[in-house]
């Protein structure tokens, strides 16, 4: 029998929720009036909840940050990796073909490809094609059809396993996890997950009509959970809750076992929640939360508990003097929308009934480009002494709190 877990950030065994979920499921195979067999059912859902294992991947554009929970042990004796993000490892493929005289094949499923925009056109500069089938071409574009410009061909997947066979082409899978290969990765360090959910994060804009920018779209989507007032926990979703315009998030649900719980959720809001692991952090009443990725900064003004606003920007754009700028609009709530997308960003947002203007207890950062913000005095925040799996955190909370696995 597992031992009983120590104390973390998060509860264990919790006697309000799984407890008596597991407990009830079970108790028919017993008689209801045998207090011993009860007793027994109890025990047997105690060392369930005291071996819960959550994998946890946040997503991004150069690494996925991937957190092991498991609640017999202490947060920081969690297994814990930095890895490329598939994004990255997709695109050294690609890099691949350019020098070969072979036609990548990419099939698969939708995921983060704004990266690798770039290097279809190089094929194209190079006389070579690139083979899509329709879904993995939604990569690319939510419109395969609009990539034909661009010398792509697509063909259906009936017809993927002919060309998988002709030494032509170099198949090159897409998709935002494969959990089959990551488990397998775990088994050969002799590690043998049994995982109880897995909980992931993903930038989605979202399928945008033909006629709208995704950046619009995307921030279109922030404003509707912004104008409910939504807590940053619950910019979360169970797979029978994901929108269906938010087809990246939809397209991992449907690449995993059906019968395994999962939480998806966007990379930026959590890095807000998982920033919040952070003690100092989460005792300051008013804070603005900054994490800066490799590919989107998003900065969140958060009162007491609520979000009075926010920006979103792409990193590679801004400089150190601009994020500073923005930070002050941001608190004074004198951000313009209009003048952030101009700029190539994604939105900003002030919720006017309950912004107030006045200046932070603290401005935190966090996410791998947080150095650019170097000389300023803001705080670097580390939770669990982690800084890179603050977003594996905050999916780790948002899952607990979905599935009510959290303490009162």
């Amino acid at each position: 029998m597992s031992q009983r877990p120590e104390k973390t950030g998060y509860a264990c065994p919790n006697f309000s929720g799984r407890i008596y979920e597991v407990y009830n499921k079970y108790l028919h195979i017993f008689n209801q009036n045998n207090h011993s067999k009860k007793y027994f059912c109890s025990l047997w859902a105690l060392w369930y909840i005291s071996s819960m294992q959550i994998l946890c991947i946040d997503i991004g554009r150069g690494t996925q940050d991937i957190l092991l929970y498991d609640s017999a042990k202490r947060m920081e004796n969690c297994i814990s990796l930095v890895l490329p993000s598939p994004v990255v490892l997709i695109r050294q493929k690609l890099e691949q073909t350019i020098s070969s005289g072979r036609t990548p094949l990419l099939y698969g499923g939708n995921m983060g490809g704004f990266a690798l925009r770039p290097y279809v056109e190089q094929l194209k500069e190079h006389g070579k094609k690139i083979v899509l089938t329709y879904e993995a071409a939604k990569t690319f574009n939510d419109y395969p059809e609009e990539l034909l410009p661009l010398g792509v061909s697509l063909i259906s997947d009936d017809r993927l396993p002919e060309c998988m066979s002709q030494a032509e082409f170099f198949p090159i899978k897409t998709g935002d996890l494969d959990l089959e290969v990551m488990l397998a990765g775990f088994d050969t360090l002799g590690i043998s997950p049994k995982l109880d959910g897995i909980a992931l994060a993903v930038q989605d804009h979202g399928q945008a009509p033909p006629d709208m920018s995704d950046r619009r779209f995307r921030f279109q989507h922030y404003q509707r959970l912004l104008k409910a007032d939504i807590p940053p926990i619950d910019w979360a979703y169970m797979r029978s809750d994901i929108p269906a315009y938010l087809t990246r998030m939809q397209a991992l649900a449907d690449s995993l076992p059906k019968d395994l719980p999962l939480l998806v959720m966007d990379t930026g809001m959590a890095a807000v929640v998982g920033s919040l692991e952070d003690q100092t952090v989460a005792a300051a009443q008013n804070k603005l939360l900054v994490n800066i990725g490799n590919g989107h900064t998003l900065a969140v003004y958060l009162q007491a508990g609520r979000i009075t606003g926010l920006w979103e920007h792409h990193t590679q754009r801004l400089s150190a003097p601009q994020i500073d700028s923005l930070l002050d609009d941001l608190i004074n709530g004198s951000l313009d929308n209009e003048d952030i997308f101009a700029d190539g960003g994604h939105g900003a947002f002030i919720n006017s009934p309950i912004h107030k203007s006045k200046n932070p207890e603290l401005t935190c950062l966090t996410g791998p480009n947080r150095a650019l913000m170097d000389g300023y005095d803001y705080y670097l925040a580390s939770p669990h002494g982690n800084m890179m799996l603050t977003g594996a955190y905050g999916l780790l909370k948002a899952y607990l709190a979905k599935y009510k696995l959290l303490q009162p």
